[in-house]
């Protein structure tokens, strides 16, 4: 069954948090298999890792992507990395928004819908990540919380004069790192309500705006939930630093989109 639009290439994500050290960068960057332009695989390495990893990548299709990003494109603004200087490494993505930079560091919407204008100025494509926690889940909350995380960001893509490249990733903040993943029906519920979020905006940015999902994938439950019509592939993180797993999971994805 082919469970995605034709139209958005479906992704693999590793998020390798601040988990590695040069020679395990050297092991998964050189060890990811990837043989298909039917599946878009990105990694995203430690800040100082990037220039690494991308020397290591030059002869694969895997892309390079960054953790974060600063809202300013420079300026004395001390351990921030700005856009440009992603762009200068030739990092094709960056994720804005993950539920550890709102809750550990306390980024608000209205920052990350600026960092979010800055990857687009230079032509990097953001990864949008939302998600409800248990209790707002638990008190009927997950959906409002939802819409006003992505509120923003939607707001500049339709007064944009053309439709912005972005990816969203829905991450339940319960499942992330716990081992404790959505169902595949409630991930499914939520991709489709998201992108229902989107079609308010137009039927094309519903279309085409890719909708993956993170919380606690592995190598067992990837099937079940890469295979929902509105799930377009996988933001991985504790799998993401096996490379076992991560390629298991790779493998798994384009079992599926072959098809």
């Amino acid at each position: 069954m082919q469970n995605n639009n034709t139209k958005r290439i479906p992704i693999i994500a590793g998020n390798w948090k601040m988990n590695i050290f040069p020679e395990d960068a050297t092991t998964l960057s050189t060890g990811i298999i990837h043989d298909t332009q039917q599946l878009e695989v990105i990694v995203l390495p430690p800040y100082v890792y990037l220039h690494q990893v991308h020397n290591l990548l030059k002869n694969k299709s895997v892309k390079l992507g960054a953790q974060n990003v600063s809202m300013y494109s420079s300026g004395s603004y001390t351990g921030e990395i700005s856009a440009p200087m992603l762009k200068s490494v030739n990092c094709s993505h960056a994720i804005i928004g993950h539920s550890e930079r709102r809750q550990l560091f306390h980024e608000q919407d209205d920052a990350i819908a600026k960092e979010f204008t800055a990857l687009v100025k230079e032509g990097i494509v953001p990864i949008v990540c939302i998600g409800e926690t248990q209790q707002q889940r638990k008190s009927g909350n997950a959906k409002s919380i939802i819409k006003q995380q992505l509120d923003q960001i939607l707001e500049i893509t339709s007064s944009a004069e053309q439709l912005i490249d972005f990816i969203i990733a829905y991450e339940p903040v319960w499942a992330i790192g716990t081992g404790e993943s959505a169902s595949s029906e409630l991930a499914q519920e939520m991709h489709e309500y998201i992108r229902s979020l989107c079609s308010k905006v137009s039927s094309d940015l519903a279309d085409q705006t890719r909708i993956i999902y993170g919380g606690s994938i592995n190598p067992e439950n990837a099937h079940d939930l890469l295979s929902q019509q509105d799930i377009d592939g996988g933001l991985l993180g504790k799998a993401s630093v096996s490379l076992d797993k991560f390629n298991s999971i790779i493998k798994v994805a384009n079992t599926i989109w072959r098809q």
